[in-house]
């Protein structure tokens, strides 16, 4: 179908057949060869190795040149950083190629391409300097400014003796950052060239997740790979003969000021919150309440994160420390004061993840509150709640164990760690007590920079004066370091404190928190969007009905995204993955479990046809599994996981991994068995232990063999329990659509029974043994994966994937998923998030509290999604209707979002049951069918969303995601007469004395 459509899409733009024949064939091709083609929604990242055996990677994209081309500028700076390597990335078009040296680590993969939207700038900006274009539009902005001047003007000057004059040109004003044909030319190659605005919105919409980054490795370049490679080796295949000026790379040291004057952007001093970097100060500083330390190792931890502090200063970090006077919490800034400032060689994340014994994890943040509270300023402002703790002993009891030395430089008297005695002996000159230990020494690489950079770490934005009056050095000096760190790129210069002149400094991932904390105080005040727009986002987020996802790696997708979600077995095939992936077929999710990528389990029965099961990727499955139900387990449950190799020795006293298998030989009898005594009837049953080891995966008359049974009935059905009690599981999904298509005349969840054509007898037949075994139990079966014991791990592991899959997370979401520990224990590790950068925290959604969790990009789309926006802009969503089940994690309502009320008084209420289904248009709940589909309940009186909703409704039966519907009874009332039976019947619904009924079409 969509190459007949694209064949007429041919013809009408004048292609001929043949012209029109190769193009779908190209077409073809490319999607045979990564699965999908390119589009503005969806780029590919190809990765394949060279002749040379070097890895190839190659970014499929439609956008064009002018965003490729800075882009991959971009790519190149973060490889020489990464790898050291130059991979000179080449751009077109149709893309970017990139050229990696073997390796033996894993080779980078999409995430080579994916930048902060706020970052790109400045990362082009440094490297546009040395790139070919800049060499060659530096020529041209030359010779119009009548600095390349003709002997004689009547004769042309030969290109290479421009390139020469230029190169030498180029090489001089270098020199000079304002010279203002170096500003010019920076201007026209990011204005006039390149689409940075562009970039920078393709960015934002792949971090919103709105366009994808599919990877993919192929054996051989695919079509479009191959076109994109003739070009990419046409350029360097005469490399040497390229001209001097195109060649030569250097870093060009520009104006910032003018600069961002010429480009028209705006300055950070005018983006900084002071508030934040008030508030940031003091976090880093160890000046809050909650990071003060609480004992001699809390003190000893100050001294390594934060460097060398006087006493008095070590005063103000200690818990319950009298507010000295003329110090109100803040750090002095009196003309003539040394700035209370400490030193850090470790990264500012590193500054949050080691915090000093005792402290609290939860760190107040400045993403909710812009501006502190009242109870905040007095908690900060030295109101004392504990007593006063003084250092010095503190000091005494680290200086006996030789953790921290007291020396003396800048006119002062300073304890420091040992660790730093080198640093400061080399660096400043500092005489070392005798008795030093050797082992802290040793000169380090570059003393020096590591007392400043671990000062830039633990401080916002800074002088260079400041520096140099910490430490007792020239500011000469400490520009000179300050200058080196920038090269690094660990610090930035530029101007940063509202109100402030001069330049100044600050470390990198300071300024990024910092930007990152006044962007968010901004939106503060921004008022949340209305349920229904969460209840549109949701659904799009996980990719329902949005057409996005294809083939085995959209499957592989919705797998990472809902990893460890129970979702009812008969509602996997029918109603969730084909709903997010648009050619859904069941070889698709066969192909990945055959290949070990992904793994099932189950979490209890709903019915003997049907039940609770949950998909994992393999490499994440000891996160997402959840912990085994415990069963009181038979002598056939016994013997399945003794043939399985389970090891049960942590509950039974039995290590039934340890005694020879019986696949190995005969099957043991009762008496034999080795958990034969725990089987008496006296004995305690026996339950599941929490952790089962060891393991293999056999088929199932191995197993049955090795029970000693020959009723294959008993075997499976035991084999079953073991299923839903999350013990076993299979490396197919066969048994699992046998199960649902058995004879059993109990119902499935979410399919009607089949029933026996008419006119043949059931005539039940004995169950003898056959070698494959019953369908149900298909495959090879073995121990699920063990589960991650550490508890720290373990959340900080489910907190990534509730942010992955809900994008903005909430108390109902989390306590709908049953997590362990319950909102409570996401609050702190989510908090920890929030710290580090990795999330925020606000008032997203109207009415849901402000203990929601979100990303910055995340929170843009769904801004998106908002009522008033929605309804002006794009006319496909207003009313668009959304069939789904309810225990569908795309379905809010139940979950983060309460159920609205009903229209009528029926006795049902909604819930997230196996079986039923909910219709949401334009984000609202409308219905809610009941399993089975007898009742409807219904929750609004308009007229267009009830009729989207009844087509909707009947839409499932025509696309096969259910066989039949029978209404009987709508909001507690017969459904003949109700008025909702009208949209019922202008949808397709027939009247019968059961109901209204809608069959699928054979």
């Amino acid at each position: 179908m969509e190459t007949d459509g694209l064949g007429r899409l041919a013809r009408a733009a004048g292609l001929d057949d043949n012209a029109t024949a190769n193009l779908v064939t190209l077409l073809e091709d490319q999607r045979t060869a990564t699965g999908q083609l390119p589009t503005d929604r969806t780029l590919i990242v190809e990765r394949f190795r060279d002749e040379l055996g070097d890895w190839r990677l190659v970014l499929h994209s439609p956008y064009g040149l002018p965003v490729h081309a800075p882009w991959a500028l971009a790519v190149g700076s973060r490889l020489r950083e990464r790898f050291g390597v130059d991979a000179a990335p080449t751009a077109s078009d149709d893309g970017i190629v990139v050229r990696l040296p073997d390796t033996t680590d894993d080779p980078p993969g999409a995430e080579l391409f994916v930048f902060e939207q706020d970052e790109i700038d400045d990362i082009v900006t440094e490297q546009v300097g040395g790139s070919a274009l800049f060499a060659s539009r530096f020529r041209e902005c030359a010779a119009r400014a009548l600095l390349l001047p003709r002997r004689d003007p009547g004769k042309r000057a030969p290109l290479w003796q421009q390139r020469q004059r230029s190169a030498q040109l180029l090489d001089v004003a270098r020199k000079f950052p304002d010279f203002p044909i170096l500003l010019e030319t920076v201007r026209e190659c990011l204005r006039d060239v390149y689409d940075l605005p562009n970039l920078r919105d393709l960015l934002g919409r792949v971090a919103r997740r709105q366009v994808r980054l599919v990877e993919v490795e192929t054996a051989t370049p695919s079509p479009f790979a191959g076109a994109l490679l003739f070009d990419y080796i046409g350029q360097f295949m005469y490399e040497g003969d390229s001209p001097l000026a195109e060649r030569r790379a250097a870093a060009l040291s520009l104006d910032s000021g003018l600069l961002a004057e010429l480009l028209g952007r705006v300055e950070l001093r005018e983006l900084l919150d002071p508030v934040v970097l008030a508030q940031t100060e003091r976090e880093l500083q160890r000046l809050t309440p909650e990071r003060r330390a609480r004992d001699a190792e809390g003190l000893a931890d100050l001294l390594r994160l934060l460097g060398p502090l006087t006493p008095e200063e070590a005063a103000l970090r200690c818990v319950g420390a009298v507010r000295l006077q003329g110090v109100d919490g803040a750090l002095p800034h009196a003309a003539g004061d040394v700035q209370l400032r400490g030193v850090d060689g470790a990264s500012a994340h590193e500054v949050d993840d080691e915090r000093p014994q005792g402290a609290d994890e939860a760190v107040p943040s400045l993403v909710d509150d812009a501006v502190p509270s009242a109870a905040d300023e007095g908690a900060d402002s030295g109101a004392v709640d504990e007593p006063a703790a003084d250092p010095r002993p503190w000091f005494g009891e680290l200086a006996k164990a030789r953790r921290a030395l007291e020396v003396s430089f800048a006119g002062r008297t300073w304890w420091v760690a040992v660790e730093d005695a080198s640093r400061l002996r080399d660096a400043l000159g500092v005489p070392l007590p005798i008795g030093t230990p050797a082992a802290f020494i040793e000169p380090v690489a570059d003393p020096l920079g590591d007392l400043v950079g671990r000062y830039a770490r633990t401080h916002g934005p800074f002088t260079t004066d400041a520096v140099a009056a910490r430490f007792g050095i020239g500011p000469a000096v400490a520009a000179t370091a300050l200058h080196r760190l920038v090269a690094e790129k660990r610090a930035v210069e530029g101007e940063f404190t509202p109100g402030a002149n001069g330049a100044e400094w600050c470390d990198t991932q300071v300024l990024r928190r910092l930007r990152r904390r006044s962007l968010a105080a901004a939106r503060h005040e921004v008022e949340p969007v209305a349920t229904a727009a969460f209840g549109r986002f949701l659904p799009s987020w996980q990719h329902v009905e949005t057409g996005e996802l294809r083939g085995v790696d959209g499957v592989a997708a919705v797998v990472e995204q809902l990893a460890g979600v129970p979702i009812p077995a008969s509602a996997w095939e029918s109603l969730i993955l084909p709903a997010r992936v648009r050619d859904y077929s069941p070889a698709m999710l066969d192909e990945l479990m055959a290949t070990g990528e992904v793994v099932w389990s189950g979490h209890g029965a709903i019915t003997a046809k049907d039940g609770w099961i949950a998909l994992h990727l393999a490499e994440q499955a000891s996160f997402t599994l959840a912990p085994p139900d415990e069963i009181e387990l038979s002598e056939t449950h016994l013997r399945l996981l003794d043939a399985l190799g389970a090891s049960l020795a942590a509950r039974t006293q039995l290590t039934l991994g340890d005694t020879a298998s019986p696949l190995d030989g005969s099957a043991p009898s009762a008496d034999e068995h080795p958990a034969g005594a725990a089987l008496r009837a006296d004995a305690e049953p026996i339950r599941l232990p929490p952790v089962l080891h060891g393991g293999g995966a056999y088929f199932f008359r191995q197993l049955s063999d090795a029970t000693g049974l020959l009723d294959d009935t008993a075997v499976a059905a035991a084999l079953w329990e073991l299923v839903w009690a999350g013990v076993v599981s299979g490396d197919t999904f066969a048994p699992v659509r046998a199960l649902l298509a058995g004879t059993s005349r109990t119902t499935t969840a979410h399919r009607t029974p089949r029933r026996a054509p008419r006119g043949r007898a059931y005539l039940p037949r004995p169950s003898m043994p056959t070698r494959s075994g019953p369908p149900a139990v298909a495959g090879r079966w073995s121990l699920l994966p063990e589960r991650v014991a550490d508890n720290t791990i373990r959340a900080h592991a489910t907190a990534d994937m509730l942010l992955e899959r809900y994008g903005v997370l909430t108390r109902g979401s989390v306590q709908n998923e049953g997590v362990a520990g319950g909102f409570a224990l996401m609050y702190r590790v989510l908090t920890e998030f929030e710290d580090r950068g990795r999330c925020r925290r606000g008032y997203f959604v109207d009415s849901l509290g402000g203990a929601q969790f979100s990303t910055t990009d995340v929170v843009d789309r769904l801004r998106s999604f908002d009522t008033d926006r929605a309804r002006s802009g794009d006319p496909a969503r207003r009313g668009k209707a959304l069939a789904i089940a309810a225990c569908d994690p795309a379905n809010p309502y139940g979950a983060a979002l309460g159920w609205p009320k009903g229209d009528g008084d029926s006795g049902h209420r909604p819930g997230r049951k196996a079986g039923a289904l909910v219709v949401l248009v334009d984000g609202d709940l409308v219905l809610y069918l009941e399993r089975g589909g007898k009742t409807l309940l219904t929750f609004t009186e308009d007229p267009n969303a009830r009729q989207a909703a009844a087509a909707e409704l009947a839409e499932l039966v025509r696309r096969r995601r259910v066989d039949s519907l029978v209404i009987d009874r709508v909001d507690g009332e017969s459904v003949h007469g109700n008025t909702f039976a009208g949209f019922l019947a202008e949808a397709g619904f027939s009247a019968t004395p059961r109901g209204l009924r809608l069959r699928r079409q054979p």
